[in-house]
């Protein structure tokens, strides 16, 4: 693949990253506040999460690596990105040809599609009584509340696919994944429709339901994953010693 910066957006830095290589876990330190009665203590708080150790994008192929630092008890936190060498360029792409990567990027397309399909359909059995007893009990309130818990099911349940089978990292927010449930379950509704309803009552046949199932779960894999990445969490890089100094000397 061609690394340089041809695609515009590329050129404005809005990469389509893909996480691959070695899954590690890193830590870092947000800065807060505690309260105790009336008083405000500045400390800063310690995180950890499961990451993978380089990314490609998948327009203008750059490639970078996580620059990795120990610390003192012994967990590794991220300072930032550096770009790939030319010798990692290589070692990276000679176990897998490009053929190779193709074909496995369309079998964890299908096999996204299919398990999302699965998946919810378990749990839609579950929903079908909750939201019925909503609104049954609270009418128009009961079915906003259904549809909101719906939203948050496709969007936690395409969250946890998308880490697994892409290492793609969402927000787990309240908000994010009622907005990545709800553009998921819109997006789906068009695909859906015009590429398996319409063909099924066009042209009603076995063969065509069976056609329209396989195209059906490759597109939606890909609708999946990328909307997966329109949610996907940036991660802060580790404060420095002398920057949280700072922060106690100005007494936050």
């Amino acid at each position: 693949m061609n690394r340089e910066h041809r695609n515009w957006l590329c050129r404005l830095g809005l990469h389509d990253w893909r996480n691959y290589g070695e899954s590690i876990v890193i830590t870092w330190k947000e800065p807060t506040v505690a309260k105790m009665r009336a008083y405000e203590i500045p400390h800063t708080s310690t995180h950890s999460r499961k990451v993978f150790t380089k990314r490609e994008c998948l327009r203008c192929g750059i490639g970078m690596k996580r620059k990795l630092v120990n610390n003192p008890d012994g967990t590794l936190s991220s300072i930032g990105w550096e770009p790939l060498s030319e010798s990692e360029y290589e070692k990276d792409e000679e176990p897998q040809p490009k053929m190779t990567s193709v074909r496995k990027a369309f079998a964890k397309y299908f096999v996204h599609g299919i398990a999302f399909s699965f998946l919810f359909l378990v749990l839609a059995f579950v929903l079908f009584f909750l939201i019925f007893f909503l609104i049954a009990v609270g009418s128009f309130i009961g079915l906003i509340i259904g549809f909101g818990i719906l939203m948050l099911v496709i969007g936690g349940v395409n969250s946890f696919l998308a880490d697994v089978i892409w290492g793609v990292e969402t927000s787990t927010s309240f908000w994010s994944l009622l907005l990545h449930g709800f553009a998921l379950f819109l997006i789906l509704l068009l695909v859906n429709g015009v590429l398996v309803m319409v063909p099924n009552v066009a042209f009603p046949s076995i063969a065509t339901t069976v056609i329209t199932f396989v195209i059906g779960a490759f597109a939606g894999g890909f609708v999946g994953k990328k909307v997966a990445e329109w949610f996907e969490e940036e991660f802060p890089e580790e404060i420095s010693k002398a920057t949280e100094a700072k922060w106690a000397d100005a007494k936050l």
